[in-house]
């Protein structure tokens, strides 16, 4: 199956479609932000901390590039940026995926 990221793709979803590239096109919509993973007790009941996310090293060469993870909110990616990384989709797989449509 293909992934086609029309939007906003942050944290859970920014991870995956790194793992996933083969498997991911973006459109001009496409966004992407990553963010320090937080560290949690083995209960949960207590915050410990953060650490980078485990990215691949282009994409964390990137987000260091570009001012690092931040302690608070996403580092944003838009499409130009993303285009190094992930695929444009044809317009066929945007016509297959509903992409870029509006109600």
């Amino acid at each position: 199956r293909l992934v086609v990221v029309d939007g906003a793709c942050r944290s859970a979803c920014a991870a995956f479609a790194d793992v996933a590239r083969t498997h991911v096109c973006i459109t001009p919509n496409a966004r992407f932000g990553f963010h320090k993973a937080s560290v949690y007790s083995a209960d949960l009941s207590q915050r410990l901390g953060s650490v980078d996310p485990p990215q691949s090293a282009d994409i964390l060469d990137w987000v260091e590039a570009n001012g690092g993870f931040p302690t608070e909110g996403t580092r944003e990616m838009d499409a130009e940026a993303a285009a190094r990384f992930w695929r444009t989709c044809t317009p066929q797989e945007r016509t297959d995926a509903g992409a870029g449509n509006t109600a």
